[in-house]
């Protein structure tokens, strides 16, 4: 079971654009893909699960890396009581702020921001 792909067509839905699952596209300039973070096991006792995803931006101007992902963490920032497709989600919540990864060996500029996402089937 995973989460992914419903946060994936969520985001899209919402007007994120240039958004791919787990690896980003060799060829296409300002990019941002989700990928899945060791994540804590599931709750056996309390039947939900929490899943950490990392979203990484890859652009080559530095301020529309942070302009997208801030956009990404006002959706999903502290978003409480919704539905995918197919899961519950009790909470989606930002584990942190957004971290400057340095540059890939393009000299695009890297961006990291990562989610915990605590939900049920």
């Amino acid at each position: 079971m995973t989460i992914i792909k419903d946060i994936h067509a969520y985001l899209k839905s919402q007007g994120i654009d240039n958004l791919y699952r787990s690896k980003a596209p060799a060829k296409i300039e300002d990019v941002l893909w989700l990928v899945e973070a060791p994540s804590p096991p599931p709750s056996p006792s309390l039947g939900y699960y929490e899943q950490n995803l990392d979203v990484w931006a890859r652009f080559r101007v530095t301020d529309e890396a942070r302009a997208k992902l801030q956009d990404i963490s006002d959706i999903l920032h502290r978003k409480v009581a919704w539905e995918t497709d197919n899961f519950y989600i009790y909470l989606s919540v930002a584990n942190g702020i957004m971290t400057d990864m340095g540059e890939d060996i393009e000299g695009r500029k890297l961006f990291l921001l990562s989610f915990r996402i605590i939900f049920r089937e």
